[in-house]
C-alpha cells in the first residue's frame, strides 16, 4: 500500500538505499496517523519535497549569502550533506544515519543526531531496532 511513497522517502532521504525495517515501520505508522510513539520520543519523519536541513538557506538573507564565510560553511554543509542522511525531525534537531561511501555496505547503519548549531551526536545502537534502544 506505501510501497512508492517508501521508495520515494528512499530515493530522496536514504539516496536510493534499502531502507531499514525499522524506519519503514515508523513510516508507516506516522502516515496512517498512528503517531504515539513517535511523540513519545519527540520526531516528525520528513514528508516529500522538505529541504535537508544541511542545505536549507532560506533562513540567510543576500547579504549573508554573499559572505565568504557564510559561503564557505554552506559549501562544507553541502558535502556533509552527502553522508548525513537525515530522516526525522526532533530531539536537538534531527535524527538520521552516518553513511559514507567507503564504509562497508553489508552492515547495519549508525545513527546520528544533529543539533540546530550543526554539532553532530552519535547515538547508540544501529538500524532495525535501535530506534527504541537509542532514544
Amino acid at each position: 500500500m506505501y510501497d512508492e511513497r517508501l521508495a520515494e522517502f528512499s530515493r530522496e532521504r536514504l539516496d536510493g538505499r534499502p531502507m531499514p525495517d525499522d524506519l519503514r515501520v515508523l513510516l508507516v505508522a506516522q502516515w496512517e496517523g498512528r503517531t504515539d510513539f513517535t511523540r513519545l520520543v519527540d520526531l516528525d519523519f520528513f514528508e516529500a519535497g522538505e529541504v535537508h536541513p544541511l542545505l536549507d538557506t532560506s533562513y540567510l538573507s543576500e547579504k549573508e549569502l554573499a559572505d565568504p564565510e557564510i559561503q564557505a560553511v554552506n559549501a562544507a554543509a553541502a558535502e556533509m550533506a552527502k553522508y548525513v542522511k537525515l530522516v526525522a525531525k526532533g530531539g536537538k534537531g534531527w535524527i538520521g544515519y552516518w553513511l559514507h561511501p567507503d564504509e562497508p555496505t553489508d552492515r547495519a547503519w549508525h545513527l546520528m543526531e544533529l543539533d540546530t548549531e550543526f554539532t553532530f551526536w552519535g547515538l547508540v545502537g544501529l538500524t532495525s531496532g535501535a530506534w527504541s534502544a537509542s532514544l
